[in-house]
């Protein structure tokens, strides 16, 4: 009796845009998020840095939303795989990818910042009661 292994696509190109996206200037990324600090609305301080436009960043080149129509299974495949691999990528740099209504960001707390235990403790409670 044989058994067949199912073909992994999806780890494949991560694997594939995880190597592509190592080659980015990650070291460039971190200067230039340290360089702009600032502090959100609760006074913690972060960094970020410019990536590059949706359309630009996503491999389809597309924008997905309620009202378009064309993206295919392909594209779909494509984008997620590489948006898991940005996200492995900016976490083994310390940061991780925000997404606006303008583009993408690599950002960064510094570790002095970091939540403490007591934050998220803090956080989860906040969450819980807001369910």
């Amino acid at each position: 009796m044989t058994t067949t292994t199912k073909f992994n696509s999806h780890g494949i190109l991560v694997t594939h845009y995880v190597t592509e996206i190592r080659k980015w200037n990650w070291n460039e990324l971190l200067i230039t998020a340290k360089s702009n600090m600032q502090a959100d609305e609760w006074g913690d301080q972060y960094g970020q840095a410019w990536l590059g436009t949706t359309i630009g960043m996503s491999p389809s080149g597309k924008i997905y939303t309620c009202w378009t129509s064309n993206q295919t299974r392909s594209d779909i495949r494509r984008d997620e795989a590489f948006y898991e691999a940005l996200d492995t990528v900016a976490e083994a740099n310390g940061g991780w990818i925000s997404w606006g209504d303008c583009g993408c960001f690599f950002q960064l707390q510094p570790l002095d910042c970091a939540s403490t235990p007591e934050d998220e403790m803090n956080d989860a409670a906040c969450l819980n009661t807001n369910d």
